[in-house]
């Protein structure tokens, strides 16, 4: 499961992405509330990463799962194979179960 932190941290992102100034602003101060610094909030508004590799992590796939319309690459489902057990904790799982790198789900 995800922390208020993690999960502000997707709204804001995807909030920037998609400009909408009215959920920027709050999901900037629910995520001040759930404990992410100024200089966090900024960074995840302004599209930069964070310096925080789990938090850094978790925005690439979100960045990715908006910019590409939900089809998530291989590559970016693979990294998250390769992920430390704490980063790999925070991003949720691209691929359904059952499937295999590169295989798409039936219909």
């Amino acid at each position: 499961s995800l922390m208020k932190a993690d999960i502000e941290t997707i709204k804001l992102a995807i909030s920037a992405l998609s400009d909408c100034d009215y959920c920027v602003a709050a999901h900037s101060l629910l995520g001040k509330g759930a404990g992410l610094t100024a200089q966090t909030l900024r960074d995840i508004r302004e599209n930069m990463i964070t310096g925080d590799a789990r938090r850094d992590a978790l925005l690439n796939f979100v960045r990715t799962v908006y910019s590409t319309r939900g089809t998530v690459p291989t590559d970016v489902v693979d990294s998250r194979a390769s992920a430390t057990p704490a980063t790999r904790s925070a991003l949720p799982s691209a691929r359904p179960p059952g499937s295999s790198p590169g295989t798409r789900p039936k219909s």
